[in-house]
């Protein structure tokens, strides 16, 4: 069984890494950052030997030389990429209901699912511990055009709230 100790990123995710309630790490919302001395899971792990990779969505700040050995929460995509796209970056500029404009390669999930399989092969002879986070389902909703293509939107409904 799994329970969220916090509705909110990045307490939920300083309680994930450390094993602690939010009133022991003290990251009370989002904006707050772990204390340099609080002793998490990925720390312990690597301190004794394993390899620590954090790929995607990681939210808690201040601490990454002390947990991951790698570290990339992807690239955000810029307007001067692809000058087709309707606003500045991919971060809700882009109106809702359209697929993103850019392709599926460049999508932080894509990046992280990336990052995860090569780090797993480089470090496949040795102890390791990775951290893969989707930023989905966050904003943006665009989801690749690839996907958008697949869904016949004439067949979608509005569920109902009973």
């Amino acid at each position: 069984r799994t329970y969220c100790q916090v509705p909110v990123c990045t307490p939920s995710r300083t309680s994930i890494l450390s094993g602690r309630y939010m009133h022991s790490h003290g990251v009370l919302q989002n904006g707050y950052m772990p204390r340099k001395e609080l002793v998490t899971f990925p720390q312990t792990l690597r301190q004794n030997g394993y390899k620590t990779g954090c790929f995607g969505k990681l939210h808690v700040s201040n601490r990454d030389e002390l947990d991951w050995d790698e570290l990339d929460q992807g690239k955000i995509v810029r307007r001067a990429e692809f000058p087709d796209m309707l606003g500045g970056t991919i971060r809700g500029d882009l109106p809702l209901g359209q697929p993103a404009p850019f392709p599926l390669e460049r999508h932080k999930e894509w990046q992280a699912k990336e990052n995860t399989i090569r780090f797993m092969r480089e470090n496949q002879d040795e102890p390791w511990m990775i951290q893969c986070s989707m930023s989905k389902p966050h904003p943006a909703f665009q989801p690749p055009k690839e996907f958008w293509d697949q869904v016949d939107r004439d067949q979608l409904g509005i569920p109902s709230r009973d």
